[in-house]
């Protein structure tokens, strides 16, 4: 059975759990404890919280449908943690939309999104309605025109190297 992820990663920030300034970014009541998503972990996602932190990890044994994932996201709008997909048969992507500005300028992202669904289809994923391409545009745009972090031509060299690089099988 193919898997269709819905993957949100809004503003992913790594920070260990046990660290201070994680415990005082969300209330106690918006941390998610549990790791792997499945039926029986989703139902302990804090549904209220419009900022969650903790750690998420979608793979071929998360046995959450999309709508599932759609409805219990719902109200969140920042996540504070690690998102990690981990090989997922699907090739679609689907993201939370207008809820995480800086995904959408990081090229790397993209990179790292692409490794994890083992897809050289480079349209995948889809970033808030943008494809990787328009957002290596971005990305270049604010790099030339100085508003860019300046680690836009190391990410393009590991976008060739990953691209590029012979496939073992």
């Amino acid at each position: 059975m193919c898997l269709t992820c819905l993957i949100f990663i809004i503003c992913s920030n790594y920070i260990h759990a046990d660290n201070e300034s994680f415990q005082a970014t969300c209330d106690q009541q918006c941390i998610f404890n549990e790791i792997s998503v499945n039926t029986e972990t989703l139902k302990l996602f804090p549904i209220n919280c419009s900022t969650v932190c903790g750690y998420l990890q979608l793979s071929s044994d998360s046995n959450v449908t999309e709508d599932q994932l759609t409805t219990v996201f719902k109200n969140m709008k920042k996540f504070y943690g690690l998102v990690e997909i981990v090989s997922t048969p699907s090739n679609e992507l689907f993201v939370f939309k207008n809820n995480h500005e800086n995904l959408t300028s990081n090229p790397s992202v993209c990179l790292r999104i692409k490794q994890s669904l083992n897809t050289t289809a480079w349209h995948i994923p889809m970033i808030d309605g943008k494809s990787c391409e328009e957002i290596e545009e971005v990305a270049a745009e604010k790099d030339s025109s100085g508003e860019g972090n300046g680690r836009f031509i190391a990410q393009m060299l590991a976008l060739f190297l990953f691209y590029y690089a012979p496939k073992v099988i």
